[in-house]
């Protein structure tokens, strides 16, 4: 006779409703509305640029919860979430190097 699991025990091996699926919804809505509130109140072209900073680091938290949360990566195996954690931190330093080069040639070209 094969062992079938209660309800209790297959959300027990999950976790609830709320922490998988609802407390992540509610962190991305409040990010999301942080960033339009914020968004609403730049004027000045001084503090678009550290806003801007900001904004990217709001999203790239959203990005990890929709990674973790939604497409279940927080639940697989270190293994798997080293192959994809790795390749991004290689392309986030790609683009950084490409970033301060640019700004180098920009600099030494036309100013």
């Amino acid at each position: 006779m094969a062992h079938h699991p209660t309800t209790h025990q297959a959300h027990e091996d999950h976790g609830s409703v709320f922490s998988r699926i609802i407390a992540p919804f509610l962190w991305l809505f409040f990010i999301t509305a942080l960033e339009f509130i914020i968004a609403l109140y730049i004027k000045t072209e001084e503090t678009k640029v550290i806003w801007s900073t900001v904004f990217v680091l709001m999203t790239l938290v959203k990005a990890f919860f929709i990674v973790a949360y939604f497409m279940h990566l927080k639940f697989e195996k270190i293994g798997l979430k080293w192959s994809i954690v790795a390749p991004m931190l290689f392309v986030l330093y790609l683009i950084l190097l490409l970033v301060l080069e640019g700004r180098y040639m920009y600099q030494s070209l036309w100013n």
